[in-house]
């Protein structure tokens, strides 16, 4: 769907980006921010060579970028006491846990078992003080680790041995001749060396990435058509400069070792960054000359303000249940733009533990100007059963791999099957109901995937059927709808990108490309009668898709 829709933005002549995205995290009292240094043009389905660092104003990590700053060069892996990986995407983001299939809570008892003596041997610890550190440990996985790593206490992985993760069990990781593969839905593959680093990234197509490194920092990044981003560095390890094709470059300076406070992107931009003195970021200015500001408690690591680069100001607020502070609590914000109040919302959060002891969030109460949505969680894939808007409510059920498999309001409802091989969505059942809850109209859709994973076929029972060709990189190459009119696409080499959209027997678009690689001209001698009838070959996929949409929680 990703690549119809750039191709229907191309045949347009619209394309939009951003290059910078903020949040504050309601439930971790978290600001963070992405900045876009550097983006190489490359085609809809390759890897983009792209430099993206994100600021998380709760983070300790202090890599490439300096404190509290992340990247995708720096996603690791970690092998947990009991054996099983963690995979810690950006440096310091998401933490996701693969565990083999028979894993269960006595392999956490057995590492906290083996840990206990020697605390009480080393540290001395009373019985009283042992026995809330055990009950901690259970689901302190970090926690847990420490002590592990203190007392050289670990499994070593075993050839063949496959890794799953809770709720996504369509992926897995593999350890084999001492390389750990993740394998997404998507067929695309992550390899990780036995220290951890990501090595190389395959699509089913054949493009790959691989990263090179001079002892544990990363030297040059390189794709499948040679293109490369290489990096240089200052003694202390942090990035000095990034470069890449054709002149690419982005510089960057640091004050007091840790903190990056002056950046300049490969579009010539300059923004710079200041601190408190616990590495907190407090303001950004911007090259336009306008900033956003952040303010802190500083006692409790919380963000409480949050200012705009248009001078609106954001205030937060925390409260902690006095019976059970750990697992409900709740946080508030009110915005004013020009004196104005434009947003107040509370945003509370239930956490309840398992039977294996692990906690998880069970409950969100979200009320946004007055408007209420309450949504509760599965207590294994961390996926909504319920969706409550005001009086509307949405119920989702699962397999026992965490795919969806129904979706269903007060008037429609959709099953969903998926494809054994490539674990796609291989048909979607949407049915109507009237007001007593009875069907009133059923829509079927159905798709087929090749070996590699791409659709090929996809149809429906209102008679809209689609199919689509490939070439030897995985790109579109023909579309035929039910009327059988052909779109056939042809790419350049520059990019990657499509430079010629065809309907054989009415006409031809060609695309132009600037030297960054945005659309330059798009011409076609027959006039807009071809881009209609290639606007309406897309439309009608894009149609026919639209049941399998990803976005199933809407």
């Amino acid at each position: 769907m990703k690549r119809t829709s750039r191709l229907l933005a191309l045949v347009t002549a619209f394309l939009g980006s951003a290059t910078a995205h903020a949040i504050v995290d309601m439930k971790t009292a978290n600001y963070s921010q992405t900045w876009t240094d550097i983006d190489v043009p490359s085609a809809a389905n390759q890897f983009k060579l792209k430099v993206d660092r994100t600021y998380n104003s709760r983070s300790l990590f202090d890599g490439m970028f300096g404190f509290g700053w992340c990247s995708d060069f720096e996603t690791r892996l970690d092998i947990t006491p009991e054996g099983n990986i963690r995979l810690i995407e950006c440096g310091s983001g998401q933490e996701t846990v693969y565990m083999p299939l028979e894993f269960n809570r006595k392999d956490i008892d057995k590492t906290i078992a083996a840990i206990l003596p020697k605390l009480r041997q080393q540290q001395g610890m009373d019985e009283k003080a042992l026995k809330a550190l055990q009950e901690e440990m259970v689901s302190n996985a970090k926690l847990r680790a420490k002590y592990a790593a203190d007392f050289k206490i670990k499994v070593e992985p075993k050839e063949g041995m496959q890794y799953f993760a809770n709720g996504r069990e369509v992926e897995k990781f593999v350890f084999s001749k001492n390389v750990y593969t993740r394998t997404l839905v998507s067929g695309t593959q992550m390899r990780f060396n036995t220290q951890g680093r990501m090595t190389h990234m395959y699509d089913a197509a054949g493009n790959f990435l691989r990263f090179e490194y001079d002892k544990d920092q990363v030297r040059e990044v390189v794709d499948n058509n040679g293109r490369k981003l290489s990096f240089k560095y200052f003694n202390n390890k942090k990035v000095k400069a990034i470069s890449g094709p054709n002149g690419t470059t982005a510089e960057y300076k640091f004050e007091g070792l840790d903190d990056l406070n002056w950046v300049k992107n490969q579009w010539g931009n300059i923004y710079t960054y200041a601190y408190d003195d616990r590495h907190n970021l407090v303001k950004v200015n911007y090259p336009d000359k306008t900033s956003i500001q952040i303010g802190y408690n500083q006692e409790r690591d919380w963000v409480t303000k949050f200012v705009d680069r248009d001078k609106c100001t954001e205030d937060y607020g925390y409260e902690l249940s006095k019976s059970d502070p750990k697992m409900h609590y709740w946080s508030t914000v009110k915005k004013v733009c020009r004196k104005e109040i434009v947003n107040e919302s509370k945003h509370e959060f239930i956490h309840k533990k398992r039977d294996d002891g692990q906690v998880y969030l069970q409950r969100v109460i979200s009320t946004i100007n007055g408007s209420v949505t309450d949504i509760t969680y599965h207590e294994v894939f961390n996926r909504p059963l319920t969706i409550r808007r005001n009086a509307e409510t949405s119920n989702f059920e699962y397999y026992a791999n965490g795919q969806i498999r129904t979706k269903s309001t007060r008037l429609t409802r959709m099953t969903y099957q998926y494809d054994k091989k490539s674990q796609k969505v291989s048909e979607v059942q949407t049915t109507v109901l009237n007001d007593k809850g009875k069907a009133v109209t059923s829509r079927k859709t159905a798709f087929q995937y090749d070996a590699k994973g791409n659709l090929t076929f996809a149809s429906n029972s209102e008679g809209q059927r689609v199919r689509m060709t490939y070439d030897g990189r995985g790109r579109i190459k023909t579309i035929t709808d039910q009327a059988r009119k052909v779109v056939r696409i042809d790419y350049e080499e520059r990019f990657g990108k499509p430079a010629v959209v065809s309907r054989p027997g009415l006409g031809t678009i060609r695309v132009s490309y600037k030297a960054n690689g945005d659309i330059d001209k798009v011409n076609s001698a027959e006039g807009p009668t071809v881009a209609m009838q290639v606007a309406s070959t897309f439309n009608n996929l894009l149609d026919i898709l639209s049941p399998a949409s990803p976005e199933v929680y809407n």
